[in-house]
C-alpha cells in the first residue's frame, strides 16, 4: 500500500460509512478459547537430565487440561549463558511437538525452525534451523549432504495430518516465523535458573501438531509433548566453544548428537474440536468479551449429555443490547443496561461473573550494556510488578510518549520517549530505573471495538484531577505535556482514539504510519496472546531493495527472547490465560492495588445501583483500600415476553449453573476460569431469582394501552454523574462523544468458538477479516478509517487466529 496517496483511502472509508449490518453473527462455543491459569492445577512436572546434564531440572507448569495458553518453565542447575547479552554458549532450546510414542517424540515431528530469519539476538549460524549440515560434522547424524551436492541436508518436518510427509527446509505451509511457538534461546541465569513462559498451541494454531485434535484410534483429544534441549559449550563435533569469540555453538538442536540429550515432558489437552454435537439445534446468546472466557468454559459442560447447546456471539456492549432488544438473541451479558427499553420488552437481570479490566504486560530486564556484571546477572528476566496512576495511563492512551507517533514529533516538546524514561514512572517503580535502560514502552496494543469497560477506564482517568489537568493541558511536573491532538477531551469514551496519525518517510514515495507501527487488535483476546508472544503486530516498510526493487510493507519480526516488552489492555481472564503480570493502579483512597480475587470483591461491595435498581453501576472512584478500581459485575439480561417458555427455561439453567457449579474455580470443562472472582452469595441468590422469574414470565406478552410516552420506559439518559465525571475541563461530555478514530464499532468479533481454518497460507483467516468490516447500523462511519488500514496493510497476514 502506498501511504503517498491517502485520498484514495478516504473515499474507501466514505463509501464504507454507507455499510449497515441487517443479520447477525452467531458463532457455537467450544473449549478453544477457555480460559486458563498456568498454575495452580496440581499439574506441573519436573525431569532431570542425563549424562553431562545430570544437575539439570526442569519443571513445566501445567500439564493437563492445557488449551491455547500460556504455561512457566523453569529450570535450575545448568551452566551460564555467555556472554551477556548473547547466546553463545549454555542455553535451553525449546518446542511442542506431536507423538504417540509413549517414550516420548522423535524429532521429526517437533515445530522448530521458523525463527531461523531473526537475527537478535546473537547467536550461532543454525542454532534457530532444522539444518543438520554444517561446516562440522555429527558424527551420529543420518541426514546428510549427498556427495558433491551443494544443496543442505534438513531434519524434515512429519506433520501429523500425514505422518509419512517428509518436509525439508525450516519453515513450511505449516508454521513461519508468525506462528511458531518455539523458544530457540532460553537464557540461564549466573546463579544456574532459568526461567521461560511457552505458548501452548493446540491444532488450531498448530494444525501440524494436531495437539487437542481427535485421536483416529481412539477419538479422545490427542496428547503431544513439550521437548527441551539444553546446550553446554560442547559442538556435535566434540569441539570445545569459547564465549566472546566466533567461536560458538553453531548446530541445530534437532541434530542427533543434540537431540540425545532432550528431555521430554507429555502434555495432556482439552478437546480442541467441538464438545457439543455438531448440528444440534443452538440457543443464541450474545455478549461482550469480559464474558466470553466464562460462558466458553461453561458450555461443554452444559451440553453434555443431550443438554442444551448454548451458541455465543462476542459483541460490543452497545451490539449485545441491540440484539436483545430487537429480539435477535434471547439473552445478552453486558455491564452496564440500555439507556432505554421498550415497555413491551422489560428486562430480567443477573449477575453471572465478577471480573476486570487490566493493563498487562510482558517487559523483560534490560539494563545498559555497560551494566555491572552484578545488574547483568539479571538481564532477560521478566518483570512482575507495576504501579500506575491515573496520569501514567492517560500519557499510554493519548500518544504522549515521543515513540507512540511515528515522524515528526516536535509538537511532544521534551516528552520522555516511553514509559519506563518517564521520572514519574520511576518514581513509583524504582526497579525499573536499573533495568529498563534499553526498554521502549511508548503505548499499550488496544482493542478496536467499544465497550463498557473502555468507559470505565476512561472515567477511572477523568475522576482524577491530576490526569484531568494533564489532559487540559497542564504539564506533568516533569514537563511532560499531553499530545496536542488530545488536549482538552470530552470523556469518557467507549473506545481507545488514535488521533495522532503521523508517518515516517520511507525513500521518497512511502511511508510508515501510526496505524501501520502501533495498530489495534481485534479484541482484547488478540492483545494479550499477542503480548504474551512479544508481537507488537506492526508492520513498517522495508528500505529501497537491490535492483530497483520497491519497499515493501512487512510484518515485524516477533520480539526476541530478553527483549520483549509490551502491553495491552485486556480483561483478567485473559491476563491470566496468557500468564501476564497486570499492573497495580492507584485507587481512589491512593493505593496501588492489583487485580486479584480479594480486591475484585472488595470493589463489587462498594458498587450501588445506577439507572436500573438491579444493575450495580461500574465505579472505578471506589474507595475502600483494598478495593481494585476497573472491577466490574457483568449480568446476564432476559427480555421474558421476547422468548419461549422453552427458551426461558434454557436461559434459566444457563444462569442456575453460572451462579452454581460454574463458579467452582478451575481449569477443566464447567469450572470458573482464573481472572474472575467468585460471585458472593448476595449476587448469586439475586441471580437464582431473577432465573425463576425469567421462567415464570417467559412467554407471556405485555398488552400495552397507548398513550403518552408511547410505552417506553425511559433509564434516565446520561446525565451528568460524579462517579463517571463526564467532563470537557469541567463541562459534560455530549450524548455522542467526538468519534475517535477507533469509532463506534459493533463489528462482531471473530474468536473462533467451535471450527477454525486449518488453512496455514492465510493464517489470518478470511472470516476474521470479513467480520472485522462489517459494520453495525449505527457506528459504521466512526470505524471506517482504522478498519480500512488494517485490512489495507494486513490482509496477507502472518498472525494466527
Amino acid at each position: 500500500m502506498n501511504h503517498a496517496q491517502p485520498q484514495r483511502f478516504q473515499a474507501l472509508r466514505m463509501a464504507m460509512a454507507t455499510v449497515m449490518l441487517l443479520a447477525s453473527v452467531v458463532l457455537t462455543i467450544g473449549p478453544d478459547d477457555s480460559a486458563l491459569a498456568a498454575d495452580a492445577t496440581g499439574s506441573a512436572v519436573t525431569v532431570k537430565g542425563t549424562g553431562k546434564f545430570s544437575d539439570l531440572e526442569v519443571t513445566v507448569g501445567q500439564t493437563r487440561d492445557l488449551i491455547n495458553q500460556v504455561v512457566q518453565i523453569n529450570w535450575k542447575g545448568g551452566a551460564p549463558t555467555k556472554p551477556t547479552g548473547e547466546f553463545l554458549v549454555n542455553f535451553l532450546q525449546i518446542m511442542q511437538c506431536w507423538g504417540d510414542d509413549p517414550a516420548g517424540p522423535k524429532r521429526e515431528n517437533c515445530q522448530y525452525g521458523g525463527l531461523i530469519t531473526n537475527a537478535t539476538p546473537v547467536a550461532g549460524s543454525w542454532v534457530r534451523s532444522r539444518q543438520a549440515s554444517y561446516d562440522i560434522v555429527d558424527p551420529a547424524e543420518t541426514y546428510k549432504r549427498a556427495t558433491g551436492q551443494t544443496t543442505q541436508a534438513y531434519v524434515p518436518f512429519s506433520p501429523v495430518t500425514d505422518p509419512t510427509r517428509k518436509i525439508d527446509g525450516s519453515t513450511n505451509e505449516f508454521f513461519d516465523a508468525s506462528t511458531t511457538n518455539e523458544i530457540p534461546l532460553g537464557r540461564t541465569r549466573a546463579d544456574g535458573t532459568g526461567s521461560e513462559f511457552f505458548e501452548i498451541q493446540t491444532g488450531v494454531e498448530a494444525p501440524g501438531l494436531g495437539c487437542g485434535r481427535p485421536d483416529p484410534a481412539t477419538g479422545k483429544p490427542r496428547n503431544c509433548w513439550l521437548a527441551i534441549v539444553p546446550r553446554d559449550d560442547i559442538e556435535v563435533d566434540g569441539s570445545h566453544r569459547e564465549p566472546g569469540s566466533a567461536n560458538s555453538l553453531v548446530s541445530s538442536p534437532l541434530s542427533a548428537t543434540n537431540w540425545a540429550n532432550h528431555l521430554s515432558v507429555p502434555l495432556q489437552f482439552q478437546s480442541a474440536g467441538a464438545n457439543c454435537p455438531l448440528g444440534s439445534q443452538e440457543t443464541r446468546t450474545v455478549g461482550n468479551e469480559l464474558m466470553a472466557e466464562a460462558v466458553l468454559r461453561w458450555q461443554p459442560a452444559l451440553c453434555q449429555n443431550g443438554g442444551t447447546v448454548y451458541g455465543f456471539s462476542q459483541l460490543p456492549d452497545d451490539g449485545a443490547r441491540r440484539e436483545l432488544l430487537t429480539g435477535n438473541a434471547g439473552l445478552g451479558f453486558f455491564n452496564e443496561p440500555p439507556e432505554t427499553v421498550p415497555a413491551d420488552r422489560p428486562l430480567t437481570y443477573a449477575p453471572v461473573a465478577l471480573s476486570g479490566l487490566s493493563l498487562a504486560f510482558f517487559v523483560e530486564r534490560q539494563p545498559s550494556p555497560i551494566a555491572s556484571d552484578e545488574i547483568m546477572k539479571l538481564s532477560g528476566q521478566r518483570f512482575e510488578q507495576m504501579k500506575l496512576n491515573p496520569r501514567l495511563v492517560a500519557k499510554l492512551l493519548t500518544q504522549s510518549y515521543q515513540a507512540a507517533v511515528p515522524g515528526n514529533t516536535e509538537h511532544l516538546g521534551d516528552n520522555p520517549p516511553d514509559l519506563t524514561h518517564d521520572k514519574e514512572f520511576l518514581e513509583l517503580n524504582k526497579d525499573w530505573e536499573t533495568y529498563a535502560d534499553q526498554v521502549m514502552l511508548p503505548d499499550l496494543l488496544l482493542p478496536l471495538p467499544n465497550s463498557d469497560a473502555a468507559d470505565m477506564l476512561w472515567t477511572w482517568i477523568n475522576n482524577d484531577p491530576d490526569a484531568r489537568a494533564f489532559l487540559n493541558g497542564t504539564l506533568d511536573p516533569y514537563g511532560t505535556r499531553v499530545n496536542p491532538h488530545y488536549k482538552n477531551m470530552s470523556l469518557p469514551l467507549p473506545n481507545f482514539p488514535k488521533q495522532d496519525l503521523g508517518c515516517a518517510a520511507v525513500g521518497t514515495q512511502y511511508q510508515t504510519c501510526e496505524l501501520d507501527l502501533h495498530p489495534y487488535t481485534n479484541d482484547m483476546h488478540e492483545g494479550g496472546r499477542a503480548t504474551s508472544r512479544g508481537d507488537s503486530l506492526a508492520r513498517a516498510f522495508t528500505s529501497p531493495g537491490q535492483n530497483g526493487q520497491p519497499p515493501a510493507l512487512k510484518k515485524l519480526d516477533r520480539q526476541s527472547p530478553g527483549r520483549r516488552m509490551l502491553m495491552a489492555v485486556v480483561d483478567t481472564a485473559i491476563a491470566q490465560r496468557y500468564n501476564l503480570p497486570t499492573a497495580q493502579l492507584r485507587n481512589a483512597a491512593g493505593e496501588f492495588v492489583g487485580p486479584t480475587d480479594a480486591s475484585l470483591t472488595s470493589a463489587y461491595r462498594q458498587l450501588r445501583p445506577g439507572k436500573v435498581p438491579d444493575v450495580l453501576a461500574p465505579n472505578p472512584g471506589v474507595a475502600a483500600k483494598d478495593a481494585y478500581p476497573l472491577s466490574m459485575v457483568t449480568y446476564a439480561a432476559v427480555a421474558p415476553s421476547l422468548v419461549s417458555k422453552t427458551d426461558g427455561q434454557k436461559f434459566a439453567d444457563l444462569i442456575r449453573y453460572a451462579v452454581g457449579a460454574g463458579q467452582a474455580p478451575g481449569v477443566q470443562p464447567g469450572q470458573l476460569p482464573f481472572g474472575y472472582a467468585p460471585l458472593p452469595d448476595d449476587l448469586r441468590s439475586q441471580a437464582l431469582k431473577a432465573a425463576q422469574t425469567i421462567v415464570d414470565k417467559a412467554g407471556i406478552k405485555i398488552d400495552i394501552a397507548t398513550g403518552a410516552g408511547e410505552g417506553v420506559i425511559q433509564n434516565d439518559a446520561r446525565q451528568p454523574d460524579p462517579v463517571r465525571g463526564d467532563q470537557q475541563a469541567g463541562a459534560k461530555a455530549p450524548a455522542t462523544a467526538p468519534l475517535p478514530v477507533a469509532g463506534k464499532s459493533t463489528a462482531p468479533s471473530t474468536r473462533r468458538l467451535v471450527t477454525a481454518s486449518n488453512t496455514p497460507g492465510d493464517p489470518l483467516g478470511l472470516v476474521r477479516w470479513a467480520l472485522v468490516v462489517i459494520l453495525v447500523l449505527g457506528g459504521a462511519a466512526a470505524a471506517a478509517g482504522p478498519v480500512l488500514s488494517r485490512l489495507g496493510q494486513e490482509r496477507g497476514g502472518a498472525g494466527k487466529d
